[in-house]
């Protein structure tokens, strides 16, 4: 991950981070919508991320965010909370590990099943499985994929 992409990451989480003190003192849940900061943040983030997209976790964390802090529901500050959460571990991966959870989201994405270390190692462009399948267990190890023999790696619901 760049520098840039790591600073407006770690920008977000500040941002989240500040969303749910100052809703909670006042008493209401302020709505999310363009032009708010947090919005604004996801924005600049997506803009140099791969696809243009947040990853597929992150997303379901922005959408729970957006819905609930439009309707006024106090599970904003949860849904904050998450995503700022995701933001935070998605930071101490290193690039590889980055390369190897992206691949076994696009593979998911593209109904690869079940997916192999062979397959990340093709579409990451890894030239030995070895690495692959260290960085896999270190992703499986810090909670992001899960692994089976039956099933492959997983995304992990976070």
């Amino acid at each position: 991950m760049s520098d840039a992409t790591k600073t407006d990451m770690l920008n977000l989480c500040r941002l989240l981070d500040s969303y749910c003190p100052d809703s909670i003192n006042c008493g209401e849940v302020k709505p999310i919508n363009p032009g708010h900061p947090i919005h604004d943040a996801i924005v600049k983030l997506q803009t140099k991320l791969p696809d243009r997209r947040l990853p597929p976790n992150a997303r379901s964390h922005w959408r729970e965010l957006l819905r609930y802090s439009r309707a006024g529901d106090g599970r904003a500050f949860d849904a904050a909370d998450r995503l700022a959460s995701w933001a935070r571990r998605y930071t101490t991966l290193t690039d590889s590990e980055h390369l190897c959870l992206q691949a076994v989201e696009k593979l998911s994405e593209r109904g690869i099943s079940p997916i192999r270390d062979t397959h990340v190692a093709e579409y990451a462009g890894f030239k030995t499985n070895d690495a692959v399948r260290r960085h896999l267990a270190s992703l499986v190890n810090k909670g992001w994929l899960k692994s089976s023999k039956r099933d492959g790696y997983i995304v992990s619901s976070l």
